[in-house]
């Protein structure tokens, strides 16, 4: 299955699968809202924010009763999680058409921020609609502030929010590695609440073959961000190198000189051997593996390393993945 594909037949009930809120890609309206009625357009095709701060009240999904106030875009600085990484925006057509969107028919759903010191505000959810108005040239925008947030629920506000609104798919790789990083986090702490001390040891072979016809949080989770649990899995055992091997290799990733199949065979390689590999790959950087060859090269990397007990030499890796040379 590819890394592109998603799944079918999904429970739109599951408490797992997350529902659109706030949408940063732009709709197709014909003239109208969500609710049929026609829209206005613009003066002058100018939909330039008000420069008043009064906060306004808005009722929103679920009869939630909400502040949005009108934030200086100046004011506002990007998500940084607490490892350091920072959201990044989207461009090209898709940035174009989310411009058109605003300009034509205004900002449909306000960003979501939480206070900083000095009174900035760092954003949580809608660093498209935020890059976009301000190409506008707007100095304003509809914010909802999330105050006395942790730092573990200013992530979650990230993760959720950007997972209801993008797909995982057109996210380039940094993104989708976090998004696999923060839903890995999840599934540890469901595991770590699901365990029952007074049950353990205790399971016989029939519980067993009936838990595992049984969706796993795994499934759910990889449901969830669109994809296929066999690609999830190979996602899950990615993240769990080095941060230098990782960076090294999310760079190739999103500069297309790999795939993430050829990215997980090297995460199944021997720690000596993935430090052999990198350093070759790093100096030669017009070096590109694409298409099912160099997917089948990889995976008989894999399989000889597999069945090597000793780590192979750079002489071996090279001749198993570049036969040529």
């Amino acid at each position: 299955m590819s890394d592109n594909e998603t799944i079918d037949n999904i429970n739109e009930n599951d408490p797992y699968i997350l529902k659109p809120v706030f949408q940063d890609a732009p709709k197709e309206t014909n003239g109208k809202d969500e609710l049929g009625k026609p829209t206005k357009e613009p003066e002058n095709g100018n939909n330039s924010a008000s420069d008043e701060t009064t906060p306004t009240v808005e009722s929103i999904a679920d009869s939630e009763v909400v502040k949005i106030t009108k934030i200086r875009i100046d004011d506002l600085v990007p998500y940084h999680g607490h490892d350091g990484r920072q959201s990044q925006t989207f461009g090209g057509v898709r940035l174009d058409d989310l411009i058109d969107s605003i300009r034509r028919i205004g900002l449909e759903k306000p960003i979501i921020v939480r206070s900083l010191n000095e009174g900035k505000y760092q954003i949580l959810s809608g660093h498209n609609r935020v890059s976009a108005t301000k190409t506008l040239g707007q100095s304003m925008i509809d914010a909802i502030i999330k105050d006395n947030l942790s730092e573990h629920e200013a992530e979650e506000v990230y993760f959720d929010s950007n997972l209801n609104q993008q797909s995982f798919k057109d996210w380039n790789y940094s993104q989708r590695l976090d998004a696999i990083r923060y839903t890995d986090k999840k599934i540890k702490e469901k595991s770590e609440q699901g365990k029952r001390s007074d049950l353990a040891g205790n399971k016989t072979a029939v519980q067993n073959r009936q838990k595992s016809k049984t969706s796993t949080t795994r499934d759910k989770m990889s449901v969830r961000l669109g994809i296929a649990p066999a690609t999830f899995s190979k996602y899950r055992n990615i993240i769990k190198l080095d941060n230098e091997v990782l960076n090294a290799l999310t760079k190739m990733l999103d500069s297309k000189k790999i795939n993430l199949e050829i990215a997980y065979r090297i995460s199944q390689l021997k720690p000596k051997e993935i430090d052999v590999l990198m350093n070759w790959l790093n100096t030669n950087p017009n070096v590109a593996f694409k298409g099912e060859d160099s997917n089948d090269a990889f995976k008989q990397l894999y399989a000889k390393s597999k069945d090597s007990q000793k780590p192979l030499t750079q002489k071996e890796i090279v001749a198993i993945i570049r036969p040529g040379d």
